[in-house]
């Protein structure tokens, strides 16, 4: 492969982030015809950056390019969520991180600590600000935990239906407006909500910190300015307050696929932890263990991690297998087809066609065996296997809203903030991989 420098990964990343975050911004994530152009615009970027088999940042016109992409987007971001004169204080924050030379290495540092500080702030004003959202998942927690702190199962307990109907689950799971299942995510969901709830009266507030450790890693993946800004095109992405206000648990998410990355290129010891923890917190991230050869994982490794993540999630699945199973697995098999997600069969039932839900699996798997047979092994490789294969996953299956973009948004971004500027050299054999600076 040729030594030429290229940026186009990168550069394609930070923009099908950008266009998928405009697509969320668009409906907040339920089917729209506009919205759903914007993530085909997404969808396409994603894929041209991914089959171009290159992720270096060594090029200085590269650079430069991809640093105005990502400065102008996060301004972009910031001045659709915040139309007050914060906007401008943030803007000249990104754009001083963006553009100030090299030798200033403190404003890097400056800049991050900014970011972070306007993104905790205004995400307490938000939570604040909708005590109860209409959305189940918040009382779930909210009971769950403190089911837990009184000593009982949380996967063994009911809740009330709050919805007008019962369109939500799937048949037979609301009996006499009761929701026959209990606390509906993994157990290492539970425990980190645990120190919002304990600390804040509401778990949503170690979702919020979750973000902000995201964002924290992703800027210092790599050296450069590169991480600090895609942490910004993260936080600030349209739909971060709403999924932030509704409760969802993707910010762990983020937070864990960023920490495997972080641990791969600074901490190796710790990346089968992290792997480990990844897959435990959702019940779709088994899925990513796929792409882990693109880590340079060994089976033993691969094995701790699975480890990791069987001794998180046993203990709870022992105190009730029904119950468990129940709550954290069936209730999502159960759940019915949703036509006003934003998806490719929404699309399709709209136009009276078949909804072809399976395709999700099957482009997944694509996705896996390209990755396995033509990706380079790295952390931004990984990262972008990920975000591409999870955004066919859910683009094609029978349900997707906000935060499952929310989570891919993340991805995307934290490619770009893993991408190497050695890994030219490294494919085209002129330096070990084990050569490189991490």
């Amino acid at each position: 492969m040729s030594e030429s420098p290229r940026v186009l990964p990168s550069f394609a990343y930070a923009a099908a982030a950008l266009a998928l975050g405009h697509a969320l911004g668009v409906s907040n994530g339920t089917y729209d015809i506009v919205a759903l152009a914007w993530l085909t615009a997404a969808l396409l970027l994603g894929l041209s950056g991914f089959f171009s088999l290159d992720g270096t940042l060594t090029d200085r016109f590269g650079e430069r390019l991809l640093t105005a992409l990502l400065a102008l987007g996060a301004c972009f971001q910031l001045y659709r969520a915040l139309v007050s004169p914060y906007f401008v204080v943030l803007a000249f924050v990104v754009v001083a991180c963006a553009f100030a030379p090299a030798r200033y290495a403190w404003i890097k540092h400056a800049s991050l600590v900014l970011i972070l500080t306007a993104y905790v702030l205004s995400g307490v004003a938000f939570i604040k600000a909708t005590p109860h959202p209409f959305i189940d998942i918040h009382p779930l927690h909210q009971n769950s935990l403190a089911t837990l702190l009184n000593g009982e199962n949380p996967y063994a307990i009911t809740f009330p239906n709050i919805y007008p109907d019962t369109k939500f689950y799937g048949e037979g799971v609301v009996v006499n407006g009761v929701v026959d299942a209990g606390y509906a995510y993994p157990p290492l969901s539970l425990l980190i909500a645990l120190p919002g709830y304990l600390i804040g009266g509401d778990y949503r507030y170690s979702n919020l910190i979750a973000a902000a450790l995201a964002g924290l890693l992703m800027a210092y993946c790599r050296p450069g300015r590169a991480g600090v800004l895609a942490a910004g095109l993260f936080l600030f992405t349209p739909v971060s307050p709403y999924v932030l206000v509704m409760g969802w648990t993707e910010p762990q998410v983020v937070l864990l696929l960023v920490a495997t990355i972080f641990c791969a290129l600074r901490a190796p010891r710790g990346l089968p932890w992290a792997l480990g923890l990844l897959i435990a917190s959702k019940q779709y991230m088994p899925f990513a263990l796929l792409f882990a050869s693109l880590l340079g994982l060994g089976r033993r490794q691969a094995l701790k991690a699975l480890a990791v993540a069987f001794v998180i999630t046993t203990p709870f699945a022992l105190w009730d297998v029904g119950a468990f199973l129940k709550s954290a697995v069936l209730l999502h098999f159960r759940q019915p087809f949703r036509p006003d997600s934003l998806s490719y069969p929404a699309l399709f039932n709209a136009m009276g066609i078949p909804r072809l839900t399976w395709m999700g699996f099957a482009l997944f798997g694509a996705v896996c065996l390209w990755a396995h047979k033509r990706a380079s092994r790295t952390a931004a490789a990984f990262a972008a296997a990920v975000a591409l294969g999870y955004l066919l996953f859910f683009a094609f299956g029978k349900h997707a809203f906000s935060n499952y973009y929310y989570f891919i948004i993340g991805a995307l971004c934290c490619a770009v903030a893993a991408a190497s500027p050695f890994t030219s050299v490294v494919q085209a054999g002129r330096v070990s991989p084990h050569e490189v600076p991490r």
